[in-house]
């Protein structure tokens, strides 16, 4: 789906609405529910059709916007009460590198995109996720490692939002 996704050419202001809506709903998930986890009764097979069901939708909107995906996918996974925060976490990398790798895919053969216009965000992202998994593996607990991805939202959500109001 992150393939599909990646392939749609979506209207910047509607890529911007998705994104933004997606970015405060995760930034309220941070900030403003504290205990949001339940449990479904499902057995395996329903617990693998709502895996499959949701991570085609998180994948379509990870590949519009994108995105890896794991910022949707992670505390989905603890909300329905799927996996613990640890498995969440394994689930989410793998989740990012191939909605990534499909998304980028697909972007590289329907739309026009030039690499070299972004390696100062490639870099960034590489930096970034290196230095947040050693820290988060071994210096900080997961509840700060929310915090610290909460703020970063909160400041991509204000660049967003004046971006959009401002057009």
């Amino acid at each position: 789906m992150a393939y599909f996704g990646g392939s749609l050419n979506v209207p910047k202001a509607i890529f911007y609405w998705v994104l933004l809506i997606s970015l405060i709903f995760v930034a309220a998930r941070i900030y403003l529910w504290k205990n949001t986890s339940f449990t479904l009764p499902l057995n395996k097979l329903g617990k693998l059709l709502l895996s499959l069901f949701s991570g085609g939708i998180l994948g379509l909107i990870a590949g519009i916007v994108g995105i890896g995906g794991g910022v949707y996918l992670v505390p989905l996974i603890i909300i329905l009460g799927l996996g613990s925060q640890k498995e969440a976490a394994a689930c989410g990398a793998i989740f990012i590198w191939l909605n990534s790798i499909a998304g980028l895919a697909s972007r590289l053969q329907y739309n026009s995109i030039n690499l070299l216009e972004y390696w100062p965000y490639i870099a960034a992202v590489l930096l970034g996720g290196t230095i947040g998994s050693l820290l988060g593996s071994s210096k900080f607990t997961a509840k700060t490692m929310e915090k610290i991805l909460g703020a970063v939202i909160l400041v991509a959500i204000f660049l967003l939002a004046r971006r959009i109001f401002l057009l």
